[in-house]
């Protein structure tokens, strides 16, 4: 409100000084936010909310929430999905914060670079005397003898990478890279903790590859239909 009234009284001097108000008051929000989400779930009392979705249309919603920050570092932005993925059966907005999550660390390490978020089902050939084999598959047009059970979303980013030692306390609460990273590009050490737990929460893993000034991937394998604990579930009846 602040910057519109200073716009259009020609106060064009406070106009940096309030987009920095305004930029601190969203960052505490975040900080806010995490602080919570990490008390509620190492607490036991983050409730996880089911419901079927589908995953094409997800995915543009996404897509529409991390743009601006793609171009905010002059980074292009690619998503695989075939528009016949089908659907899901789970938490849909767990599940968007943790690719935001992943999004959004991935623009803030990359300068003009590439980030792509690649969507596919995984799933297995049915018996056929050898026991059966893996396949991948990138549509969900498949013969009626396959079981597509889990779907895997992976961000994958040209920026400044990891360590070896960075990657193994990457996913700790409170802690970043190193305090060069903190200082440089900020942020609560919280985003990828919460985005463990919740994967692990919906019966799922992330895990992450990374190579310094390479980049790194990080892959989301979540079952197509989550089955929760039953404490941890919010009927969509209720709702």
């Amino acid at each position: 409100m602040l910057k519109e009234e200073s716009e259009d009284l020609g106060y064009e001097d406070f106009i940096p000084d309030l987009d920095q108000i305004k930029t601190s008051g969203l960052h505490l929000l975040a900080i806010i936010q995490d602080i919570l989400d990490i008390s509620k779930v190492e607490s036991g009392q983050m409730t996880m909310y089911e419901e079927e979705f589908d995953i094409p249309t997800f995915i543009n919603e996404v897509q529409s929430i991390v743009q601006p920050l793609m171009l905010k570092n002059s980074n292009s932005f690619e998503i695989y999905c075939h528009s016949e993925m089908g659907t899901m059966f789970g938490d849909r907005t767990k599940l968007k914060q943790v690719l935001i999550n992943l999004l959004s660390n991935a623009s803030k390490f990359t300068h003009e670079g590439l980030i792509t978020l690649k969507v596919v089902r995984e799933g297995h050939i049915g018996h056929n005397g050898n026991g059966g084999s893996k396949l991948v598959v990138e549509s969900a047009n498949v013969s009626e003898n396959q079981v597509l059970n889990q779907i895997i979303f992976t961000v994958t980013d040209t920026g400044i990478g990891m360590t070896p030692q960075q990657i193994e306390k990457v996913f700790q609460p409170f802690v970043q890279a190193d305090n060069t990273t903190t200082r440089k590009y900020g942020g609560t050490g919280l985003g990828l903790s919460i985005c463990q737990k919740f994967c692990e929460m919906m019966g799922g893993r992330i895990t992450v590859e990374s190579c310094v000034d390479v980049g790194s991937t990080f892959s989301v394998n979540l079952p197509t239909v989550v089955t929760l604990e039953p404490e941890n579930i919010l009927s969509s009846e209720l709702s």
